[in-house]
């Protein structure tokens, strides 16, 4: 049996069944788990790592270091491969620099980067009235929140064509991004101070969003394992008080930078970075063909190794299960 997000179904099912069991952690880990239950989810972990029938993988080095600071448990972690996306679809681009399209499409989340992506919008108006070059006609930008109708999701077959795909991070792990790593089209990504202000700014107007370090996710036993941390987790914008010491009188981004590097977006290793409205402009619009395409073959040998790696790690979890049986 194989489980993942949310955890506490996972736990549910491991107390109801003796079946072999592959539980695959995510943050965050606490998500649907009332306050008055997170100890119980978080012991229920701890026998978990024990259990002869049950086999644990973080999902990302992230998720892993949350694990240990909650429970105290040193717990692998595998990285996302997206097969799904990987064989069937592919950047046009990577193999035909000519072939690299004038779109360059800007992914955030409705209700959370609009400001950002009017921001952004206006940037190009104005690059355009001074006649910028790379900004002109035939390059086109598409802002997800602000030109497309609610609901609406870009397609694989969309994706396979745009120039590039600026990420504008809503959380500190995405499934959206090892997914678009797969499909090999060059990802512009903000830097990591930059998605630390914004993050910090978009948790203290709406407290929503970036739910790996949300606080409405907090909680952990304590234990000797949390003094190798600096800080916890959890941002605790506009709340009165920290958990315990290891944050108090914090300053939040970098809070945020210590967690943010263990993150998929800091551990992947060919992405384009901004760390302005007009840098991300130059970077997405402005970079030549032929490095995106460069850029977009870096991406897929890293991930055919990875996604090796990914494999031999599934394959050891499982054989570890078969063993414990004899």
């Amino acid at each position: 049996l194989v489980c993942a997000h949310p955890f506490l179904v996972c736990a549910i099912l491991r107390a109801l069944t003796g079946l072999f069991m592959l539980i695959y952690l995510a943050p965050p880990l606490l998500a649907f788990v009332a306050g008055g239950t997170v100890s119980w989810a978080l012991e229920q972990l701890r026998s978990m790592a024990l259990h002869t029938s049950t086999a644990l993988l973080a999902s990302s080095a992230l998720a892993s270091l949350q694990v240990r600071y909650q429970a105290g448990l040193h717990i692998d972690y595998v990285r996302a491969s997206a097969f799904h996306v990987a064989r069937r679809f592919h950047w046009r681009g990577r193999e035909r620099p000519e072939m690299v399209g004038n779109e360059v499409y800007v992914f955030g989340v409705s209700g959370v980067s609009k400001d950002l992506s009017v921001t952004i919008a206006r940037f190009l108006r104005r690059g355009r009235q001074l006649g910028i070059p790379f900004l002109l006609e035939p390059a086109s930008f598409v802002l997800k929140d602000l030109y497309q109708s609610p609901g609406h999701f870009a397609s694989w077959q969309f994706l396979e064509e745009v120039r590039c795909v600026v990420l504008l991070p809503w959380d500190l792990q995405l499934t959206l991004f090892p997914e678009l790593y797969a499909l090999g089209v060059p990802l512009v990504l903000p830097t990591d101070e930059f998605v630390a202000s914004y993050a910090v700014q978009v948790l203290h107007s709406t407290r929503k969003m970036f739910w790996g370090v949300n606080s409405v996710f907090a909680g952990r036993i304590a234990g000797e394992w949390q003094r190798a941390f600096p800080f916890e987790p959890w941002m605790r914008i506009g709340e009165d008080g920290a958990e315990d010491s290891t944050s108090a009188a914090v300053e939040p981004r970098s809070q945020l930078l210590h967690w943010y590097q263990a993150s998929d977006f800091e551990r992947f290793g060919h992405t384009l970075r901004f760390a302005s409205i007009a840098g991300l402009l130059q970077a997405s619009a402005a970079t030549p063909p032929e490095a995106l395409a460069a850029t977009s073959a870096a991406m897929r040998q890293e991930w055919q190794q990875e996604a090796q790696r990914t494999v031999c790690a599934y394959g050891s979890a499982v054989a570890g299960l078969v063993e414990s049986s004899f």
